[in-house]
């Protein structure tokens, strides 16, 4: 499902892709309707990728009982910190629809909401998370550095992060090596639960 989300603080529309649990496959279908209330999961791509190219996550977490919203926003040359602030304003957005009648989530959130992201996603999800607390937990694969063009960087803003994190990553990632990204990231983290994952000879 394609929906807009709108955050009139920025005069910004954020088209996001919605997976969530369905009655059957398709675009648009019924979302399940058995009593179950669903967490809610905003999930950056990476840098010059679309959104669209996570079929595989979406697919996998709609199927584990989450709903998924991936922003399209920042899918060519991107603004990091623009692109934190829609993956933190989506996993707000879809969380509070549950409370909304007009919403095909109404009454089917249960409060509890992450940010996610890969890449540029997963770095731009630290600053999602910078100074934070009413989202429930993050997670990223292979964040990469954050551009200081756009203020503080993503290795930074770990040290204002204080949710619980899940930060994986690939010992053989050439794109963003685990040093200086990632593993310096969560090592930054301010968070009192953080765990880290470094997947044997893993990639990007």
């Amino acid at each position: 499902k394609v929906v807009t989300i709108t955050d009139a603080s920025r005069f910004r529309n954020i088209i996001t892709n919605v997976y969530y649990p369905a009655t059957v496959a398709g675009t648009d279908a019924p979302i399940v309707d058995d009593g179950t209330k669903f967490p809610v999961i905003a999930f950056g791509h990476g840098f010059v990728m679309s959104s669209l190219a996570y079929q595989w996550l979406a697919q996998a977490l709609a199927s584990a009982g989450y709903v998924v919203g991936f922003p399209a926003t920042e899918e060519g040359i991107p603004n990091h910190a623009t692109f934190g602030k829609d993956e933190l304003f989506v996993a707000r957005a879809l969380k509070n629809y549950g409370d909304s009648s007009s919403s095909f989530l109404y009454q089917k959130t249960n409060g509890y909401n992450a940010v996610g992201g890969h890449s540029m996603g997963g770095g731009a999800s630290f600053l999602a998370m910078n100074g934070v607390s009413d989202v429930t937990t993050f997670f990223n694969f292979s964040g990469a550095e954050t551009f200081a063009l756009y203020g503080v960087v993503a290795t930074e803003a770990a040290k204002t992060c204080t949710r619980p994190a899940l930060v994986f990553t690939g010992s053989k990632d050439c794109v963003a090596p685990p040093v200086g990204n990632s593993q310096t990231m969560y090592q930054n983290l301010a968070s009192e639960y953080k765990f880290f994952a470094n997947i044997k000879d893993g990639s990007h």
